[in-house]
């Protein structure tokens, strides 16, 4: 074979090799710093996982904050129910049995257990005395 030949070979793979190192070469660093891409890569992930954190508990925060304004609502509800039931009652109660309610609390009790315990006393103001001392 000629040496021309043989020569233009060797260039050809000299070529090839080049080629070859030139296509694996590392690509230019996106920072001058010494970081590396993969800590950048922990760095986004870093970042992405104290975001999910933040609104994780952000929504946490909504969810706790929903159920107490319900269960405030709720309560209120109760309040105002329970507010229209003793006025209901009072308002069936007469001018004297008032009077005796009123005598009846101004001993310390409160305005639902003594009204209770005088309905279920017959409306007897000794009885709701008596009754509210032993069960207090």
């Amino acid at each position: 074979s000629c040496y021309y030949c043989y020569s233009s070979n060797i260039y050809f793979y000299f070529l090839l090799v080049l080629l070859f190192f030139l296509m694996i070469r590392r690509p230019p660093r996106s920072t001058l710093s010494s970081s590396s891409a993969a800590s950048d890569v922990y760095k986004r992930q870093a970042e992405v996982a104290a975001k999910a954190e933040k609104d994780r508990a952000e929504a946490e925060a909504r969810a706790q904050a929903e159920a107490e304004a319900k269960a405030k609502a709720e309560a209120e509800k109760e309040r105002e129910e329970h507010n229209e039931r003793i006025e209901v009652l009072r308002a069936t109660l007469e001018e004297h049995e008032l009077d005796s309610l009123t005598r009846i609390m101004e001993l310390g009790f409160g305005e639902d257990a003594a009204l209770q315990a005088y309905l279920s006393c017959d409306n007897d103001e000794g009885l709701t005395v008596n009754l509210l001392l032993e069960s207090w």
